[in-house]
């Protein structure tokens, strides 16, 4: 057991630090169970290519050059400091007035255009190079995880990819990583369904799941709805008792939506709000998915 609950454990900071996600954005997903043996799972919205640093608030937008970053001293020594202000520079400049003794390397002075010029295209080499560093990075661990990359071409392929297979109706790279999805499938209640599938990966967390029991009953959940998927692997290493727990996971900040499970079937167990309710096609039940969302999606259904 402990080999187990490690391993759990080391699987989740590995895909948390090291992974690359396909997650919900705004999106409207519905999942329709009938008793006579037929199913329809309608996903339409965005579904965002994110690295880690974007789920667990790592990565910000580099910052545009401002004046008031630059810091001159007497001696002739320069500093960069990006979170200083016109308001902040103005009042150390007030305060090193009335400190004209200080040594000449501490004691600020007014930049001259020159000083200033040195500093911004520094700052803005050093943030260039960030930048390029990074998505090097997320280029190579997407390709680590059998996307073609992380870059704008290799996502215009992979919309095109995605294409080819059943069920995408449309799929659309806006770039940034957003790709505007329409997917819809219809199928049979005699195999296990889940959504979606990516090809050329073997990580696979499913925004949609639909399992068969032996009894007859119907299984559906949708862990990649919560979190980008990482919350319900954070709730399964906590019960094994590793010390990792959803609120360590990232959020999926931009993830909000709505899943719809109906079905003219008996709902034995579910974990909405309000329950079932009553419609012309049954009953159904209603998810409403926000960054913040710690329930994951569940329902269990009789169809004989």
């Amino acid at each position: 057991m402990k080999n187990i609950v490690r391993a759990v454990g080391v699987a989740v900071a590995a895909l948390s630090l090291s992974g690359c996600f396909l997650v919900p954005g705004k999106f409207v997903a519905d999942v329709d169970i009938r008793k006579v043996g037929d199913f329809n799972v309608a996903y339409k919205g965005e579904v965002l290519f994110q690295m880690p640093d974007d789920m667990f608030g790592g990565k910000s937008a580099a910052k545009p050059w401002n004046d008031a970053f630059a810091t001159c001293y007497a001696s002739g020594r320069t500093s960069t400091d990006e979170f200083a202000t016109a308001e902040m520079r103005a009042s150390s400049a007030d305060d090193s007035s009335a400190h004209a003794d200080e040594d000449a390397d501490q004691r600020e002075v007014v930049c001259t255009a020159k000083q200033i010029a040195a500093m911004r295209a520094e700052y803005n080499e050093t943030k260039k190079a960030a930048a390029d560093k990074q998505a090097k990075e997320a280029d190579n661990v997407a390709q680590l995880f059998g996307f073609a990359g992380a870059g704008d071409e290799a996502n215009q392929k992979f919309a095109a990819t995605l294409m080819k297979y059943e069920g995408w109706k449309s799929v659309i790279y806006r770039g940034k990583g957003v790709f505007d999805v329409d997917y819809r499938y219809a199928g049979k209640l005699t195999h296990d369904f889940i959504f979606p599938i990516f090809p050329k990966t073997d990580i696979i967390i499913p925004f949609v799941m639909i399992r068969k029991r032996a009894d007859g009953a119907i299984a559906v959940s949708a862990p990649g709805l919560v979190g980008g998927g990482m919350k319900a692997l954070a709730s399964r290493a906590k019960s094994l008792g590793q010390a990792v727990g959803s609120k360590d996971m990232p959020e999926a900040p931009s993830t909000q939506g709505v899943l719809t499970i109906t079905t003219d079937g008996e709902v034995l167990s579910n974990n909405t709000e309000d329950g079932p309710a009553t419609v012309p096609t049954g009953k159904a039940l209603k998810w409403e998915v926000s960054p913040v969302t710690e329930r994951l999606p569940e329902a269990l259904i009789k169809v004989k």
